[in-house]
């Protein structure tokens, strides 16, 4: 009941009845603070049997175990086991089972200065923005408890920022040192020394993580649309960074995703993905008509080419099918360089059309002849980059009719590319 109860003040007047026998108290007391002068290990079975336990006192066992009680719950003795202070809640489960008592040992603990504790109260408040109890149990309670929050929460919002893709990772860390470092203490008199001492540091945290919270409670989807949206815009990032209003706010949203504390910058992502978008979209828009109608034309002359053919529906359907689906791929796709790539497929399909239907075994009933193809590239006919005279001129179209004229006189259809 005493240690359950944990209360000082509780227990301050209780230690004044008789049935507390404040007499045994003041002499347990003495006792540990004779010791530690002397730097003796009180050790716990050694006081009871060895001391108190014969004469001149005879106390019996529990009487002795409960003044140790009331001297941990009054903040004068700690309990250590295994180099290790055992916190008030589990001195209990130690104490009452006699085969432990040689391994728990008394250590006198030092009072807190009246003036460091409301130093530290006054700190607390800055930190964490609230109060704490004045007392020095309740004191390190609450701040112990705070900064278990702030690691949980630190934690949680690690793997995130881990990724690289998120910000805060190196204030995390940081925050976690210091934290963990707090924590280890359980001694509350050197936590309170050592929460002071980390006063700097645990200030800068303070901050940090009023920005961390924020960021990954409220912020983190702002943050995610940016991203998603950047990683858009980069498939045509050539294409939006020669446009005058695109790049400017291409480049912000990359100054904002690559700042080291881009908190406060976040809210203008949605105007920035809003103008970047609006280019980007008419340029694919554009770009996708163009392809589509191409893509068309193409399927236009396969058909054509088929039906000349009198091609059966397997060979039309192998031909047909691949174009087809990328005309379906044009109507879906975002980056510029897939849909021109996907017009150069579409022109190599029909190529390829040709060539199977110029392979094809001809039907006995088939009156209409397909012709071979030659593709003339008016560019291969060019000796030089640019026609700059008359004579260039008159050069560039002999070649080319020269071209024209051996593929007519070879039965070939003619196309210019």
């Amino acid at each position: 009941a005493v240690l359950r109860s944990n209360d000082i003040s509780q227990q301050s007047l209780a230690v004044q009845t008789e049935e507390a026998n404040p007499q045994a108290l003041e002499e347990v007391r003495a006792y540990i603070d004779l010791c530690t002068r002397a730097s003796r290990t009180i050790v716990l079975h050694d006081m009871v049997e060895s001391r108190y336990g014969i004469r001149p006192y005879g106390w019996p066992d529990w009487e002795i175990i409960l003044l140790v009680a009331r001297l941990v719950v009054l903040g004068e003795i700690q309990i250590v086991m295994n180099g290790a202070v055992l916190p008030t809640e589990k001195v209990y489960g130690e104490i009452s089972a006699p085969a432990k008592w040689r391994k728990l040992t008394l250590v006198q603990r030092r009072n807190v200065d009246t003036k460091l504790l409301q130093t530290t109260r006054a700190l607390g408040k800055e930190v964490f923005s609230e109060m704490g109890p004045e007392g020095e149990e309740g004191l390190f309670a609450f701040l112990t408890a705070r900064l278990k929050k702030w690691e949980s929460d630190l934690q949680s919002y690690k793997p995130l920022a881990d990724t690289g893709h998120y910000p805060g990772h190196e204030e995390i860390v940081d925050g976690l040192r210091v934290v963990t470092r707090l924590l280890a203490e359980e001694d509350s008199c050197k936590f309170i020394e050592r929460f002071n001492a980390l006063k700097a540091e645990l200030l800068e945290l303070a901050d940090d993580f009023h920005d961390l919270r924020n960021f990954y409670e409220h912020q983190k989807p702002a943050w995610e649309k940016l991203r998603k949206a950047v990683e858009r815009f980069m498939l045509n990032r050539l294409e939006l960074e020669r446009d005058p209003k695109a790049a400017p706010a291409l480049k912000r949203m990359h100054d904002i995703l690559n700042a080291r504390s881009p908190y406060h910058l976040i809210k203008e992502g949605e105007g920035l993905i809003q103008t970047v978008s609006s280019v980007n979209d008419g340029l694919v828009s554009a770009r996708r008509t163009e392809a589509v109608r191409n893509i068309d034309a193409q399927i236009t002359e396969i058909t054509r080419e088929l039906e000349v053919a009198q091609a059966d529906a397997g060979l039309k359907t192998a031909c047909l099918q691949p174009v087809q689906d990328l005309r379906k791929q044009v109507e879906c796709e975002q980056s510029l360089a897939h849909i021109a790539q996907a017009q150069t497929e579409a022109m190599q399909a029909l190529d390829a059309t040709i060539s199977r239907v110029e392979a094809a075994p001809k039907k006995g009933h088939q009156t209409t002849e397909v012709k071979p193809r030659c593709i003339i590239k008016t560019s291969d006919l060019m000796k030089k980059p640019y026609l700059e005279t008359a004579e260039d001129v008159a050069a560039f179209m002999q070649e080319l009719q020269k071209r024209m004229e051996t593929a007519i006189k070879k039965h070939e259809r003619i196309q210019i590319r």
